[in-house]
């Protein structure tokens, strides 16, 4: 009987513990994520980008799968070579390069195809 209570809570303990992470569910989509919200959506909210603030931008380019998003992280499976060509570049690009005349993201060359 105290063998199967201390398995029970062993076991609960296991189950408990996964899946309370939330967020990303492989590598490639939280490279994505984090490239998001520590690179992406700071310079394009300093940029005047047309997101009301970093979070609504951060939620822009995980979870929206609007046809004007180049970037949803949702979806990424696949992690390219050239994401730190691609930080490099968001982070030295003036803001005309960045942001379009519309105030929507103009990702840089070096960006297009590293997550996929």
């Amino acid at each position: 009987m105290v063998r199967a209570l201390f398995l029970s809570a062993c076991l609960l303990t296991v189950v408990a513990g996964c899946g309370s992470g939330g967020g990303a569910t492989n590598p490639a989509e939280a490279d994505c994520d984090d490239f998001v919200e520590s690179v992406l959506c700071p310079q394009l909210q300093a940029c005047g980008a047309s997101y009301s603030s970093v979070g609504s931008c951060i939620a822009f380019f995980e979870n929206s799968s609007s046809s004007s998003n180049p970037l949803y992280c949702d979806t990424v499976t696949i992690e390219y070579a050239g994401l730190s060509s691609c930080e490099a570049d968001v982070d030295s690009y003036s803001c005309a390069a960045l942001v379009n005349s519309a105030a929507y993201a103009t990702l840089p060359n070096s960006c297009l195809g590293v997550f996929n």
